[in-house]
């Protein structure tokens, strides 16, 4: 039997559960750079570690966090990750596989089986390759009617749109369909963690966001009122929509329609670049849980935008931040960066908070800085700042498996990479312009 570019083998030609000393063909940047010097090698598949699974993947999304990995960028994440050269060269860390081979200590059946369908995040990488280990406490089971694909999307960038809005105030809860929205999980990244918050997170440092339009230069857009967000409907998304007596209400400027009637005003929360990996779910999982979504990304991208769930969107290109209403929002979570604290601060109301997600600062320091005028602004405020450090917890993980295989949420795939082109995805997505998610073709 021969072998292609994209096999795992023993030495001898035969595909299949890898034996011992096995290689397999990955994508490799043994320094830290862009995605131009990744290069295709030969290395040893992995063999699962006591309380590790093996897997073998069948696609891999790829996130704002691999690129800050790669470039090794800001400074701050080297000691994490490796402080002359990434420790492990391969990127990629959300992943959907197949069970392959258990490690020891690892008991058939007590959590997963050799031949269970898997999503699972890889911390510091190791997704585009045949093969990778994980540990088994975090993997979470894929449904048959989930496709591989948008399994693979859930982990790292669905997982901190919902850990931002835990962190915001805006609780789960979408229905029977929506999850429990108990497990809310906000806390310090760990180490190796999802890459998009603070500390020594991948997503760390300016430059690249995950907000799918790049920085915005000034801001966002103008607007004045909405009414209520009764239009949120609970079908698939776009399940996520709004429907057009909420849209004409946001239109028409009335912020009165829902205290007039008796009615409890709904959540009214802005999501600051909505079109990029983080962004798609943070529209859509507000949606879900009864918010009014505003949001703010580029004329090209504004009808997907509104079709999974915001009453408004702005181009920030176009309209500043300033022109915004003060003290109009619940909750602002800020997925682009570029925006000063205060700036967003401003938008929230009394007893409101704003979220930073985005890895937003220097080539040193990466976030720091900002972590520390959004502590200090903070302080005697109303109006809370507070950065989101968010890591991959399986029962969020699951929360969200069950949402998109009701067809709930979509995490808006751009478009599916072969393997052979992977490094030119990692270079679509460390150009900034990334709309939704990036995903990458690893095997069958």
């Amino acid at each position: 039997m021969g072998t292609d570019e994209n096999s795992t083998t023993d030495g001898n030609g035969d595909i299949g559960v890898p034996a011992e000393g096995a290689s397999m063909s990955a994508w490799v940047r043994r320094e830290y750079g862009p995605a131009a010097g990744t290069r295709r090698e030969r290395i040893p598949v992995p063999s699962p570690g006591r309380g590790e699974v093996l897997l073998r993947l069948r696609f891999t999304a790829l996130n704002a966090g691999d690129v800050r990995i790669m470039l090794g960028d800001p400074l701050l994440v080297r000691p994490v990750f490796g402080i002359f050269r990434p420790r492990n060269p391969v990127r990629g860390m959300d992943v959907a596989g197949e069970v392959v081979a258990l490690g020891e200590g690892v008991a058939e059946g007590a959590r997963v089986r050799i031949g269970d369908e898997v999503v699972a995040e890889l911390p510091g990488g190791g997704g585009l390759a045949p093969y990778a280990t994980v540990a088994a406490d975090r993997v979470t089971l894929r449904p048959a009617g989930l496709a591989p694909e948008i399994a693979a999307c859930l982990p790292i960038a669905a997982g901190t749109a919902w850990q931002a809005w835990a962190l915001a105030g805006l609780g789960g809860g979408a229905g029977a369909e929506g999850g429990a929205g108990g497990v809310t999980g906000v806390g310090s990244a760990d180490g190796e963690g999802s890459g998009v918050g603070a500390g020594a997170g991948a997503g760390t440092g300016g430059g690249v966001s995950d907000g799918g339009e790049g920085v915005p230069a000034s801001g966002t857009g103008v607007g004045s009122g909405s009414g209520v967000a009764g239009g949120v409907g609970a079908g698939p998304v776009g399940g996520a929509r709004v429907g057009s007596g909420a849209r004409s209400s946001a239109r028409s400027g009335s912020d009165s329609g829902s205290a007039a009637s008796g009615q409890e005003r709904a959540p009214r929360v802005l999501v600051l670049g909505a079109s990029g990996g983080v962004g798609v779910f943070a529209v859509q999982l507000a949606a879900l849980r009864g918010a009014e979504v505003w949001a703010t990304c580029g004329e090209r991208n504004r009808a997907l935008v509104e079709r999974i769930g915001a009453v408004r969107t702005v181009d920030h290109r176009v309209t500043p931040l300033s022109e915004l209403p003060e003290a109009w929002f619940d909750a602002v979570v800020d997925v682009a960066g570029g925006v000063p604290v205060r700036s967003l601060q401003r938008l929230a109301r009394d007893g409101g908070t704003v979220v930073l997600v985005t890895g937003d600062g220097g080539p040193v320091l990466g976030p720091i800085p900002r972590m520390i005028r959004a502590a200090a602004l903070s302080i005697g405020s109303r109006r809370k700042v507070r950065p989101l450090a968010a890591a991959v917890r399986p029962p969020i993980v699951e929360e969200l498996v069950a949402l998109a295989d009701a067809g709930r949420i979509d995490p808006v795939i751009e478009r599916v990479w072969d393997f052979a082109d992977a490094p030119e995805a990692l270079a679509h997505l460390e150009e900034g312009h990334a709309v939704g998610k990036t995903v990458v073709r690893i095997g069958g």
